[in-house]
């Protein structure tokens, strides 16, 4: 369980439109965010309702400030959530709740965030051992945050899967969970021998560490599958090849998003999600998947934004989205790809900026690569 401490950062910024994110990671200050009622007896009670003034929040996540919290478990926002609401965050935001391709229980988030980021699958962690909690808590918090007024957004990895040690591997819970876009014809069985379905090509080899050490796991070769694979073929990801930064490998296998194997597993996650009270969704690394105006084009968003659209208007939410677009979008690339998809973006130099600037910023990035971020100041998150 990830130790309670925290701080809130609170800016003021002229774009009334920007979204703001304030970053809590990995620990608070303590009693920042104190909120629980002491009862008599000494215990603490926390209450499922509130008396928040919700007339105080922004009318749309797009208007509004979200809260990160980064490696928060479900059970450590809903401790906090009287206190946020208090403090009028429009929308929670948690790290990515997939499965990840080891276990994090028992981690420091300091030690194990970067797990999260190397989803085992397109569904919620259920192994028990990821140190977020549970489907059961985390339908909970979603809940609770509704009562308070509270939108829940989702960071959502689908650019790629987690590796096996090495960048161009394939991490084994992989193999158990999304076996078709391993390229396999049935979910993975340890004692399927090769050429039978369920076959694990483990190599028998150990990633070895630059000082000599091996890891614990043998080596799977990915390529076992090559002809059914759904990933792009290895090639390091480069921001400056507009066919590049969509296609490359950025440590982890790259998911080949124009397949409709892995679109299909996307939406069927984002639908997952609304389904369990979910409002909206940050893409990780969403300039890393290609748009239908690239060079190497696709329909992936507006595939998985349709379908995830249509199942938050049935359940009477509007959805709200925006992708990660770190320092820049590519050469030849426009920002409005993205937005035109529905998708915010992300202006990361702006938000150092502001830190570093005791609490004025600018857009990073005017122009430099026929992007101006002023210009899209109405779907930016910063």
């Amino acid at each position: 369980m990830y130790k309670a401490k925290s701080f809130i950062l609170k800016v003021i910024i002229g774009f009334m439109s920007i979204a703001i994110i304030a970053i809590c990671a990995i620990a608070f200050i303590p009693g920042s965010l104190e909120s629980k009622e002491k009862t008599t007896d000494g215990d603490s009670e926390l209450s499922s309702t509130t008396s928040v003034d919700t007339s105080v929040f922004a009318d749309n996540v797009q208007d509004g400030q979200i809260l990160q919290c980064f490696c928060w478990s479900y059970n450590e926002i809903m401790e906090y959530l009287p206190k946020i609401a208090d403090q009028g965050f429009t929308a929670i935001q948690t790290s990515p709740v997939q499965v990840c391709k080891e276990a994090t229980v028992g981690q420091t988030a300091k030690g194990s965030w970067w797990a999260y980021y190397q989803p085992a699958a397109f569904t919620i962690d259920d192994t028990g051992d990821n140190a977020l909690g549970t489907p059961e808590e985390f339908q909970a918090m979603c809940e609770m945050a509704h009562s308070y007024g509270v939108k829940v957004l989702v960071d959502v990895v689908a650019n790629h899967l987690g590796n096996q040690w090495v960048a161009d591997s394939l991490c084994e819970r992989s193999y158990y969970y999304e076996w078709e876009i391993a390229g396999m014809s049935a979910p993975a069985d340890k004692n399927a021998k090769e050429g039978e379905p369920g076959y694990i090509p483990y190599t028998g080899e150990y990633w070895k560490f630059p000082n000599g050490e091996s890891s614990t796991v043998p080596v799977i070769d990915t390529y076992y599958y090559k002809d059914t694979l759904k990933f792009h073929p290895y090639l390091i990801q480069d921001n400056d090849e507009p066919g590049n930064v969509t296609q490359g490998n950025i440590g982890m296998m790259d998911l080949d998003t124009s397949d409709p194997v892995v679109q299909d597993a996307v939406a069927d996650y984002l639908e997952e999600l609304i389904s369990y009270g979910v409002d909206g969704f940050r893409f990780d690394a969403a300039k890393h998947i290609e748009t239908q105006w690239d060079s190497i084009s696709s329909d992936f968003w507006p595939y998985v934004m349709d379908r995830a659209e249509t199942a938050a208007r049935n359940a009477g939410r509007e959805l709200y989205a925006y992708g990660e677009i770190l320092n820049r979008p590519g050469i030849g690339r426009s920002l409005s790809w993205y937005t035109n998809n529905n998708v915010a973006i992300t202006d990361s130099g702006m938000g150092h900026n502001i830190v570093e600037n005791g609490g004025s910023g600018h857009s990073s990035f005017n122009g430099a690569d026929g992007n101006n971020y002023a210009d899209y100041k109405e779907h930016m998150v910063t």
